[in-house]
């Protein structure tokens, strides 16, 4: 659950940044992406397109060297948990998160090598990760059967009407269409994302 509220408030501050181009708000989501980290890895999968999008859509603002500075400071800021398990491991409580008192408990902690990088649970479950095609089928039905079908077919209207050129329109029109085009962005990383989260 964590994860997908620093998952939701990346997401956020990615589209407000995409319209004002605040580096306040770049700096609010260093610091998401770097508590993200420290709750779990696979927010990389967010934060990498997120970033990287925006650093092709205005380089000379996130690359100055005083911001892109600041951004990796504001990152770091966001790793300070893990700060908070080495003092914490003086005094071990019960269900603590292992022997993180030494750098070297620290780092395998940090890169979760008890159970994995990027899996998401702890455990020997073998044959969850070979039904990946099972999960996807059901996924795929249960979806069909949630949004009553009509769902799909507007999801594949929207995915679509994504790729629809917007210089055939008339200026006036692609003058209103930033908001739009800022919309359609986003919902094409989602779909780049929503692979990610299948597999």
């Amino acid at each position: 659950a964590m994860n997908n509220m620093f998952v939701a408030i990346l997401l956020f501050l990615h589209l407000r940044f995409s319209i004002t181009r605040d580096p306040y708000d770049a700096k609010t989501a260093a610091l998401i992406i770097g508590l993200g980290l420290s709750n779990q890895h696979t927010i990389i999968f967010y934060a990498l397109p997120i970033v990287s999008m925006n650093i092709k859509k205005d380089p000379s603002l996130l690359l100055r060297p005083h911001l892109f500075l600041s951004l990796c400071c504001w990152g770091l800021v966001g790793l300070l948990p893990y700060v908070f398990l080495m003092l914490a491991a003086a005094n071990p409580p019960l269900g603590s998160w292992g022997a993180t008192d030494s750098m070297e408990g620290l780092i395998r902690h940090m890169l979760r090598s008890e159970y994995g990088t990027f899996r998401l649970y702890m455990g020997d479950d073998q044959q969850a990760q070979s039904n990946l095609t099972n999960f996807l089928v059901n996924y795929a039905l249960d979806l069909l059967q949630q949004t009553q079908y009509v769902g799909v077919l507007l999801a594949i209207l929207g995915f679509f009407y994504l790729f629809i050129d917007t210089k055939t329109m008339g200026k006036e029109k692609r003058e209103k269409d930033r908001a739009n085009r800022c919309e359609s962005g986003v919902a094409k990383e989602f779909l780049y994302l929503l692979a990610f989260y299948l597999v």
